[in-house]
């Protein structure tokens, strides 16, 4: 199960790395131009997570999904709705696991109870 939730998370991600790309690409920017609109004072620090999001290798947090929007002249919200998707996709993720950890620990005790019985 934990497979198709990485499944939809990677696809997300790919999403978010296509934009970013594409709209660089569009822009006729370089990373290093992206950077310097980010605000980035280590401009290569700033190329290298440029790099890492555009390859869906890293995920957006914080204010950087708003920040690289304006950078790239993207609506305010057109990376911060994949970011928040991608997040949904993760606690659903966690959700899953727990309420299947809860369940293997609800079965585990009726066997403890059961032998208990018997003994």
């Amino acid at each position: 199960m934990r497979e198709v939730y990485r499944t939809r998370q990677d696809g997300v991600r790919r999403d978010i790395a296509e934009m970013i790309k594409t709209a660089r690409e569009t822009l006729g920017l370089s990373r290093r131009q992206v950077a310097e609109r980010m605000g980035y004072s280590n401009l290569d620090k700033g190329c290298a997570r440029i790099a890492h999001w555009e390859k869906g290798a890293k995920p957006l947090r914080g204010d950087r999904p708003k920040v690289l929007a304006q950078a790239l002249d993207l609506p305010p919200t057109a990376l911060t709705d994949l970011v928040n998707r991608e997040e949904e996709i993760q606690a659903e993720a966690a959700l899953a696991d727990a309420t299947r950890k809860a369940h293997d620990a609800g079965v585990i005790q009726k066997e403890i109870e059961a032998l208990a019985t018997q003994v």
